[in-house]
């Protein structure tokens, strides 16, 4: 570009410098890969992607469908999207190389930025003599009225933020601005964009006068910040938008009753696409004369219902200047959080939702709901009182709502009905996301949700911390593990203690298919021995799990044997598992777990692609390190090895952690190896500096909570910086003399 600074421009051949332009026009492109939708709903353009955990993300909860949500990708592509150790194993283990990967992420956009301001200083160059590299551009508005239609084409709305700015505009009037005219009238802000400052005050400054439509969605601020501040002050600037689209903004991102009251009735905008969070009020102790609660379920109601003459006829309602019968507004609510629920409000809550098209629906965290709330849910999925149903429904969460077998069979019983695999549904629903978790349902509940999982294509169910015996076992293997049909994709049991004979029921070898879609499986605290895993390898063989979790039962060092030599894990669909949890199972140490250790290892270089192990808390000791060190030394064959290894809290020692760190010094492949709380003192300081400078794969050990001195642990952060994390170390045991107290020692106290 060349600047107006100048009095007479030499003039450019257009057509000349088009393709250059282009070129370098096109580094500022920022291009948006968007996955396919979990709900199997191609049309529906407010999907939740699948949210993939990253070895260098954080692995806090995303949701915003379910406040107890933990994510992780049900299919991974490479090696690098994959969930770290602490996702898969259902918030156990630690989060692998967090600070290194952000530091190499903030460095990496750091020189893309100086790239970026390199090619700008050329490029809005204003010097008269430029050279053959600082190439002066034309605007736009001055190219052939072709070319600058192939330009702007191969543009996204960052690049054309960028051509407006350059421009120096003296008496151009915004109403008359072509290109921004044209890069503005609807503008998609992806997160890419969004984290490089205040992209949506620059966009309300320069296009005020033409936005018409503004797509936020996913775009989150960092460190708790506050997306919809921003997009007030976007409606406030922008007279004549029209649509915010604004989902899954996170946590902060949820807009409340009054935020929404104020857009309707302060701007001239048309439609909100948004999630919704509400706290409904009830009457408190202390203030038992103050009762609002029949308001804030109102107004949620009105706000569900598009019933925005209501609030102004109210006597503390807000005098609108807007007419809606010219000017309408449309809430479109895509997920409903609703905090503190209780049956009556659910009662008056779940049709308003459902006639609005709310597919996300969260309850959860409420005793006070019931069995009655539930069949108020169950009721609106069936059309009662004059609705139509509830088809819009993808994922309901009614988690820790004292949900009991009742209320489960009311809810399986509408599912069954209004099913869209049920040919006489009247009102079809596709559900997918079902949420339980933390209840009193038992044995017949299940098996009324199994029978209703016949007539939907559910993909994640969570039914941890409830109930479930071996009935209940039973349905759940007959209905997914069992079904090659199934669409099942994770399937949370954990805490339910099922026990021996539930987990023989679930994963026993018998039934006539397998389960072709399920990938993640937690089965921990469970109170499962080694009775009741010693069978079911034939199974997983048939299956194709990714995750398994069996953190937290009571396997011991049988157990723990048994599945190392009967599942093996270098046959069948079990040779695809990529992570497994044995955390706090007391498998204890010794030549046996040695062995194990040992055959685990050649299975890995036989064929198995497990690249995530959790042993945490389970009294490894000093023999047993000899097979961790073998699990280290696997020849990396055909990109496979271990990637991420938790050994934190055991009982290794210094001994144990010589041979961990010989053999690490040769790995290929580990990214993070934990060692917390091992009791490990100086005299392995030499060994970890010499296997960690060797090393240059592994991007953190964690030797925290050990016996580092103060000298040793600065030694490592000096050298080490990141990749070693040696922070709150423990004190060495002092030895303790003791001094008796004698008729001379209380006299010489005394003078003293």
């Amino acid at each position: 570009r060349r600047t107006r600074m100048q009095p007479q421009a030499p003039q450019v051949n257009h057509h000349d410098v088009h393709e250059e332009l282009v070129s370098r026009l096109a580094r500022l492109t920022t291009t948006t890969v968007r996955g396919d939708d979990d709900d199997g709903d191609k049309g529906n353009e407010f999907y939740e992607e699948e949210a993939t955990t990253a070895t260098w993300c954080s692995t806090d909860s995303e949701s915003d469908w379910s406040d107890a949500e933990q994510k992780e990708s049900d299919i991974q592509s490479s090696r690098c999207d994959r969930p770290t150790l602490n996702a898969a194993s259902g918030g156990h283990g630690r989060p692998w190389a967090r600070t290194a990967r952000r530091n190499k992420f903030f460095y990496e956009r750091d020189e893309r930025s100086e790239r970026e301001n390199e090619w700008k200083g050329k490029a809005f160059s204003s010097t008269n003599n430029a050279s053959e590299e600082e190439f002066m551009f034309p605007y736009l508005d001055e190219l052939d009225v072709d070319v600058a239609a192939l330009i702007c084409g191969k543009l996204d709305a960052k690049s054309l933020v960028a051509a407006t700015l350059a421009k120096k505009k003296d008496d151009s009037d915004d109403a008359n601005d072509e290109l921004a005219k044209r890069a503005f009238r609807n503008v998609k802000v992806t997160p890419s964009i969004f984290s490089q400052g205040r992209s949506l005050l620059t966009i309300a400054n320069v296009a005020k006068a033409w936005l018409r439509k503004l797509d936020v969605s996913k775009c989150k601020q960092e460190n708790g910040g506050n997306t919809k501040a921003m997009l007030m002050e976007v409606a406030k600037k922008c007279g004549n938008l029209e649509e915010i689209v604004a989902v899954d903004l996170g946590e902060n991102g949820k807009f409340k009753v009054n935020e929404i009251k104020a857009l309707a009735m302060g701007f001239k905008l048309r439609r909100l696409t948004c999630n919704v969070s509400h706290l409904i009020e009830h009457v408190r102790k202390h203030h038992p004369d103050v009762n609002n609660f029949d308001e804030s379920v109102r107004d949620l109601v009105w706000c569900l219902e598009n019933n925005w003459r209501a609030f102004a006829t109210t006597p503390a309602g807000k005098v609108s200047t807007r007419d809606f019968e010219k000017l309408s507004f449309t809430l479109a609510c895509v997920g409903l959080k609703v905090h503190a629920a209780c049956e009556k409000s659910l009662t008056e809550i779940c049709p308003a939702a459902a006639k609005n098209g709310v597919s996300r629906f969260d309850a959860s965290w409420s005793l006070r709901i019931g069995d009655g709330g539930i069949r108020a849910v169950a009721r609106t999925i069936e059309g009662e009182n004059g609705g139509s149903g509830w088809k819009s429904l993808r994922r309901l969460a009614l988690r820790k709502s004292a949900c009991t077998n009742n209320g489960a069979q009311s809810l399986g019983g509408a599912l069954t009905r209004q099913g869209y695999k049920n040919p006489s549904a009247k009102y079809p629903i596709r559900l997918r996301w079902l949420d339980l978790a933390s209840n009193d349902i038992a044995d017949a509940g299940v098996t009324a949700l199994m029978t209703a999982s016949h007539h939907l294509s559910l993909t994640r169910l969570y039914l941890m911390s409830n109930r479930i015996g071996a009935d209940g076992a039973l349905s759940l293997a007959s209905s997914v593990l069992h079904n090659d049909e199934s669409t099942l994709k994770r399937l949370d049991l954990a805490h339910n203690g099922i026990g021996d004979e539930g987990c023989a029921t679930l994963l026993s070898p018998g039934g006539s298919g397998a389960s072709k879609s399920l990938k993640v499986l937690l089965l921990g605290f469970n109170s499962i021995s080694s009775e009741g895993v010693k069978d079911a390898g034939d199974l997983l063989r048939l299956l194709r799990i990714e995750h398994l979790d069996l953190s937290c039962n009571t396997l011991k060092r049988e157990g723990f044997k048994c599945i190392v030599e009967n599942w093996k894990f270098d046959q069948g669909n079990l040779a695809k598992l990529k992570s497994l949890n044995f955390a706090c199972n007391d498998i204890g140490g010794g030549r046996t777990v040695r062995d194990a250790l040992s055959s685990l290892a050649a299975q890995i270089e036989n064929g198995s692609e497990l690249e995530l192990l959790n042993l945490r808390g389970n009294d490894l000791d000093e023999v047993a390190a000899e097979g961790l060190a073998d699990l280290l030394l696997v020849d990396e064959c055909d990109n496979r090895g271990l990637e991420q290894l938790n050994v934190g809290y055991n009982k290794i020692y210094n001994a144990g952690a010589y041979e961990v760190f010989e053999a690490l010094s040769e790995n290929v492949t580990l990214f993070g190896l934990d060692l917390q709380r091992n009791e490990i003192t100086d005299e392995s300081a030499e060994s970890l500096e010499r296997a960690m400078t060797e090393n240059t794969v592994c991007e953190e050990c964690d030797v925290r909570s050990n016996m580092f001195s103060e000298s040793t642990v600065k030694e490592l952060n000096e050298m080490f910086q990141d990749r070693i994390n040696a922070r709150w170390q423990l004190e060495p045991p002092k030895k303790r003399t003791i001094q008796r107290e004698t008729y001379y020692s209380r006299k010489e106290k005394e003078k003293r």
